[in-house]
C-alpha cells in the first residue's frame, strides 16, 4: 500500500512580521517562552504550526492585549494597531507608506512577578516561577541598567487614572535606588498582615508633609477612593520603639505598560 507524505503547510501566522516590526531579534523574543532562536524560527517562518502556549505569552510580552492574541494569525501588524496601544513601531514601512523618524531607546526585558493592589491592602505574593512571564519595556526611565526591575499586574480601580487595572507596572525597590521615598514617587506599599505572618501590599501616590507623616493618596475616578492612607513621623524620642514597621514604602514605579486603552473624565 502506498503511503502519501502529509505536504500540508502549518496555519498562516504573521509573527515574524511582528518580531521585525518590534525591532527584536528570534533570540530576544525567544527568551520569553525558552526557545532558542532557531525553535522560534521555525513557527515564525511557517514551518511549523504556532502553537497558543507560546503564541500567548508572546503575544503578552509585545504589550498588547490578550484579547487581541488572535491578530497574530490573522492581520498583519500595521502602525496604526501599534500607536493605539502606545508601542513604538521599529520595523519597516508598510508598503506605500512612511513613516516619520522617531528617537530610538533601547528596550529591556523584565520579568513580570505577581499582582498589586490599587485599593486595598491585600495579600502579598510572587507568582510560582512557571506562572512569571517576561514584558518589553523601554530602557530609559531614567535610572541605571544596573539596578533590578521587576513587573507587576495592577488590580483595582483607586490609581485608575494612572494605572488602569490590567495594567503592568516596572518597580525598582527603594533599597536598590539607595534614597527614600520623595513627593510625587508612586509606590508600593507593604504592611504587616494584621490577622497573620504575612505583608499585604498596595500602590499609591506619596506626599511627605511637613511634619515627617506620610500620605499614601489614590488617584481615582471612582468616589470610594478619594482619602488618602497616612503613615505618622516617627518618634525620634523613642528608642525602644524602634523594630520592623507595620508599614514599609517598598518599591519606586517607574514604568507603565498599558495593555488596555481607555480615557479617564
Amino acid at each position: 500500500m502506498t503511503q502519501t507524505r502529509n505536504t500540508q503547510k502549518p496555519a498562516k501566522n504573521y509573527l515574524r512580521a511582528y518580531i521585525q516590526a518590534l525591532g527584536l531579534t528570534y533570540e530576544q523574543a525567544g527568551e520569553v517562552v525558552g526557545l532558542a532562536a532557531s525553535g522560534l524560527s521555525r513557527p515564525a517562518n511557517g514551518d511549523r504550526k504556532l502553537q497558543m502556549e507560546i503564541a500567548l505569552p508572546l503575544w503578552k510580552s509585545f504589550g498588547f492585549p490578550e484579547e487581541d492574541v488572535g491578530l497574530l494569525f490573522t492581520k498583519k501588524p500595521t502602525p496604526e494597531y501599534f500607536a493605539k496601544h502606545g508601542i513604538e513601531w521599529k520595523g519597516p514601512p508598510p508598503v506605500g507608506k512612511s513613516l516619520r523618524p522617531v528617537p530610538t531607546s533601547k528596550i529591556r526585558q523584565i520579568e513580570v512577578i505577581g499582582t498589586v493592589q490599587a485599593g486595598m491592602f491585600t495579600e502579598a505574593f510572587e507568582w510560582e516561577a512557571s506562572e512569571r512571564y517576561l514584558v518589553i519595556t523601554p530602557i530609559d526611565d531614567g535610572y541605571p541598567a544596573s539596578l533590578r526591575r521587576y513587573g507587576l499586574e495592577v488590580r483595582g480601580e483607586s490609581m485608575n487614572k494612572v494605572f488602569p487595572s490590567g495594567s503592568m507596572v516596572s518597580v525598582i525597590d527603594f533599597y536598590e535606588l539607595g534614597r527614600p521615598p520623595e513627593t510625587g514617587d508612586f509606590v508600593t506599599v507593604h504592611r504587616r498582615d494584621p490577622y497573620g505572618s504575612g505583608f499585604e501590599v498596595t500602590i499609591k501616590a506619596l506626599q511627605v508633609r511637613d511634619d515627617g507623616s506620610i500620605c499614601l493618596w489614590p488617584q481615582s475616578t471612582d468616589p470610594s477612593f478619594q482619602q488618602p492612607f497616612v503613615i505618622p513621623a516617627p518618634d525620634l524620642d523613642c528608642p525602644e520603639c524602634a523594630g520592623a514597621p507595620d508599614i514599609q514604602v517598598k518599591g519606586l514605579v517607574v514604568g507603565l505598560i498599558k495593555t488596555r486603552l481607555k480615557a479617564v473624565f
